[in-house]
């Protein structure tokens, strides 16, 4: 509802303040180009400021789990960092990051229909490197894919849905 700005966040910029699990409040946090960077960390930061408040060992909880907990503070922006619409932004880091550990070319054959390879274009048209691995993108150069995927969407008239359906079954 954040993205929309619906509910709750149509009056405004309402803050939270949430307790993740240590392991999920490092990837909500993580900075571009750090190995805990991850589709979470992007959809979050896109929408919301987010800043670390403070770490609640396990032993505070009856019966105490085997991991920490990290209370995380998020404030809606006004404007998103990525001037692109939700489900196309979820659409491509979801790709992107679709094999992590391998270079982020990859995962980009699964934004177009199987009968268009198009990721190569969408690499040289952005001007970003495809041999990274997702989690070194930087936010200008994830913005700069977003952009360019559109372009290629309308240049090629295919919509979203359309691409979306994309090489699901070629996994």
């Amino acid at each position: 509802q954040i993205s929309q700005k619906a509910g709750p966040f149509a009056l405004g910029r309402i803050k939270l303040t949430l307790t993740f699990q240590e392991e999920v409040a490092q990837r909500i946090l993580a900075e571009p180009r750090t190995s805990q960077r991850s589709r979470l960390s992007i959809m979050t930061q896109n929408y919301c400021h987010v800043k670390s408040g403070f770490l609640i060992k396990g032993s505070s909880f009856v019966p105490p789990p085997k991991v920490n907990s990290v209370v995380v503070n998020l404030t809606p922006r006004v404007t998103p960092l990525f001037n692109i619409d939700f489900e196309t932004l979820e659409l491509i880091v979801k790709c992107i990051f679709r094999h992590r550990r391998k270079f982020v070319y990859k995962g980009t054959k699964y934004l177009f229909p199987s009968n268009m390879d198009l990721s190569e274009k969408l690499f040289q048209e952005a001007d970003v490197d495809k041999t990274l691995r997702a989690q070194q993108l930087s936010n200008e150069e994830i913005n700069k894919l977003c952009t360019t995927y559109q372009k290629i969407l309308l240049d090629h008239q295919l919509q979203l849905s359309n691409a979306m359906i994309v090489n699901e079954n070629n996994k």
